[in-house]
């Protein structure tokens, strides 16, 4: 009975984190399309002015918001936790952020948000095994914010982490169901869009090489675009005036470019047979335009940049090499920068096989095995 009931609160929990996260986004691209609609530039250089005073109001007062998925795993393990306001103030300067345009993805700040989330809702799950017939009598307790918690203690349940890891594994899968089920009932862009159809064969994974050096070349440049950038010292008004200025540029040069990319993967469909030097051009000022965004405070997460960065110098290098399956050269290419620009390989290999064909999952896997591998090469010959 006890643990039934603490799996039904626990999926209870899991899923009202979803219907956040889902309504986040839904509020998020319903307010980019009102706000953006027309491409007009007088509105969406107020869109951008209003925006950046806000962001300069927000931070004022929070300067460490909004924080990124790193920091906030290092908060976690030094049991700094954030506070429901903290919570509130960092989705809403991410929320500023995204609207007005700046290159960047949600995924850092509903991290951070899911994870502060998460913990509280373990206290609160603990609470209730250990103290299943006191809740019984008061089952309000588990809603109150701040009391009725058990922090975690990893030698309280010994006997019990296959129990844990099978829960936590259904609330993941409870919490990823409801909110896909959301956004598609609300229509919202979904995370899986097939970009193209696939018959590749083994013998062309020599792109692969390929593919790796222009991850290098990729490497290099961002390497050098961060050292440059983090030379530059300013105040936070003008850090912020200074990341308006560069997104109202790029508005006026190419819209397409702007947000996280995940508005753009039509345009990339349509734009997937241009020139690939242009294609190229393109690829380069978007991880431009997301270094500059990070470097003067308009921050987020690099994932969804960096993967449109990917799958576009792909299409780049896939009209250079008729010989070789398009969506082939895609993958391997997408996958080796993402790796290569610092993403984890296996995150790497999931977010690029959520627009390729199912069939190219062994040549994602292989290209992502194979740059982490030349990676722990190259640091074991540093360390020597």
């Amino acid at each position: 009975m006890r643990v039934m009931t603490l799996w039904l609160v626990g999926l209870g929990f899991s899923a009202g984190l979803a219907v956040l996260a889902a309504l986040f986004l839904t509020v998020e691209n319903q307010l980019t399309a009102v706000l953006w609609a027309g491409n007009v530039w007088w509105r969406e250089l107020l869109v951008i002015a209003v925006g950046a005073g806000l962001l300069w109001l927000m931070r004022w007062r929070w300067p460490a918001l909004p924080a990124n998925a790193q920091s906030a795993m290092k908060r976690l393990k030094a049991g700094q936790l954030s506070t429901a306001r903290e919570l509130g103030a960092e989705l809403a300067i991410t929320m500023i952020i995204l609207v007005a345009g700046a290159g960047v993805g949600p995924e850092a700040a509903l991290t951070a948000a899911i994870v502060a989330a998460s913990v509280w809702v373990a206290d609160k799950l603990r609470y209730l095994y250990f103290n299943f017939t006191t809740w019984r009598r008061a089952p309000w307790r588990l809603l109150h914010p701040t009391a009725y918690l058990v922090p975690y203690d990893p030698e309280a349940l010994p006997e019990k982490r296959t129990l844990k890891h099978v829960m936590m594994a259904s609330l993941i899968i409870n919490g990823l169901v409801v909110a896909k089920y959301l956004l598609q009932q609300w229509h919202q862009p979904q995370l899986r869009t097939v970009l193209g159809a696939s018959d590749w064969q083994w013998q062309q994974l020599w792109v692969l090489a390929l593919a790796l050096g222009v991850a290098l070349l990729y490497q290099r440049l961002d390497r050098r675009l961060q050292t440059g950038l983090a030379k530059i010292k300013l105040p936070l008004w003008g850090q912020v005036a200074a990341g308006a200025g560069f997104i109202f540029l790029v508005a006026q040069v190419e819209p397409a470019l702007l947000f996280s990319g995940q508005h753009s993967v039509d345009w990339l469909l349509a734009m997937q047979h241009a020139t690939p030097w242009l294609l190229t051009l393109l690829a380069v000022f978007k991880l431009i335009f997301m270094r500059l965004c990070l470097n003067f405070g308009w921050r987020g997460g690099d994932l969804f940049p960096l993967l449109f960065v990917g799958l576009t110098q792909g299409f780049a290098l896939a009209a250079w090499l008729p010989q070789v399956d398009t969506m082939l050269t895609v993958a391997v290419t997408a996958t080796a920068m993402m790796v290569v620009l610092g993403h984890h390989p296996a995150l790497a290999a999931v977010m690029v096989a959520l627009f390729c064909p199912l069939t190219l999952l062994p040549a994602i896997a292989l290209a992502a095995a194979a740059v982490m591998l030349g990676q722990k090469l190259q640091q074991a010959r540093t360390t020597a």
